[in-house]
């Protein structure tokens, strides 16, 4: 299967799932949704692969929501355009986490809004030296999408102090926070073997049962989107945020 915006390449027992939208710091829109949930999909049948590593092709992983996507919805019919996004963002997130197989996080340069929560979907997380995350949700002034991942992995206060603020945190401080697992030097390419070598020679079974039944096993994902999937169009309905959406497109300024 050919992909536009995403690469998919196996080597060995690894996959490597590509973001390949670097001209737009491989800011999240439909067709890249769509070609992400395709891939999955695929590496699930793979009895081959044993662990996914997601990453970002250029100088970043995910600059968030595509601000192009949110302005050419203004237009049109933004409610139904922005469910129809978040609906598919939740979707790849918890085929992400549901999966069978491992899957890994590699961040290099930015992971903002969406692209944060993409990274925190993942069963583990690497970061570059350079890496930066940020819930840039606020400023655009919508309602975080980070409400279901980020509480559980940093605690209530500071997710809410990181959703409230949009501040943005390095790779460093990302590990102390526990969403980073390991720092690596900023030149790491995400294709050493010698890393990711421990999830060949683990027990397929072990790793299947801690997928399926282990540490996410209480999993009530579902009940706390559901509202928020209706919730999330209906910011793009307010004068304010639509302004702001069309100063930052003439702007040409991503969301990070």
């Amino acid at each position: 299967m050919s992909y536009r915006k995403i690469l998919l390449e196996r080597d060995d027992f690894i996959a490597h799932l590509i973001l390949n939208y670097p001209e737009n710091l491989n800011a999240m829109d439909l067709e890249m949704q769509e070609e992400l949930l395709k891939a999955l999909l695929s590496l699930s049948k793979d009895s081959a692969i044993r662990v996914i590593v997601l990453r970002g092709a250029g100088r970043a992983f995910s600059a968030g929501g595509d601000i192009h996507l949110m302005n050419e919805s203004l237009g049109k019919d933004v409610y139904g355009i922005m469910k129809n996004w978040i609906q598919r963002m939740h979707l790849l997130e918890l085929q992400m986490r549901t999966i069978r197989k491992p899957v890994i996080a590699s961040v290099q340069g930015v992971a903002s809004g969406i692209g944060f929560s993409l990274a925190l979907s993942c069963d583990l997380v690497l970061a570059a030296e350079n890496a930066r995350f940020n819930q840039s949700f606020i400023r655009l002034g919508l309602t975080s999408e980070g409400t279901f991942f980020l509480p559980r992995v940093v605690g209530m206060l500071k997710a809410a102090e990181l959703m409230f603020l949009g501040e943005e945190i390095d790779a460093h401080q990302a590990r102390d926070l526990g969403i980073v697992n390991w720092v690596v030097p900023t030149e790491f390419d995400g294709k050493s073997h010698a890393l990711f070598q421990p999830f060949d020679s683990k027990g397929r079974q072990h790793m299947e049962y801690v997928c399926d039944h282990g540490i996410w096993s209480d999993f009530p994902y579902h009940r706390v989107v559901k509202d928020f999937r209706d919730y999330y169009p209906e910011n793009f309905l307010n004068l304010t945020l639509r302004e702001t959406v069309h100063r930052r497109f003439e702007q040409e300024q991503p969301l990070s």
